[in-house]
């Protein structure tokens, strides 16, 4: 029996339905599964929980060495990607940092984000928008 069939089997815990439920990226799966081990909750008591139960850093840690939990790829939880693979052009950029505390941008990602911002600027600012927003 493998690990994600004896956790639903003997503790009722879906891991996949979490997983899909919290929309966890890689590293919100780690931290789901050291603060389930650290906190000793019980199924239930997690499916209550909100998602920021276990967003502390702290929980990146692994609570066992080695931990089986740890191993899964999410792809194979739950069928689909966690998130995008980076351009194969450009597979070195980092598009968020993390800095002790704190998560930054790189400049790309930055100058993205403001372009972005300044398209919705010039959207909002067409002529004309406002009348097609009262004709229905």
């Amino acid at each position: 029996m493998d690990v994600l069939t004896h956790c639903q089997q003997q503790h009722d815990l879906d891991l996949a339905a979490l997983v899909t439920r919290h929309a966890l990226d890689c590293f919100g799966y780690i931290r789901l599964v050291n603060f389930v081990r650290s906190m000793a909750v019980s199924p239930g008591e997690l499916r209550r929980l909100p998602g920021a139960s276990w967003a502390d850093h702290k929980y990146m840690k692994p609570v066992i060495e080695c931990d089986p939990l740890l191993m899964i790829d999410l792809e194979d939880l739950v069928g689909a990607p966690a998130a995008a693979p980076p351009p194969a052009d450009d597979a070195s950029r980092h598009v968020v940092n993390y800095e002790g505390d704190y998560v930054t941008l790189s400049l790309q990602a930055s100058q993205d984000r403001d372009e972005l911002l300044l398209q919705g600027d010039e959207i909002r600012q067409a002529p004309g928008r406002d009348e097609h927003r009262h004709e229905s």
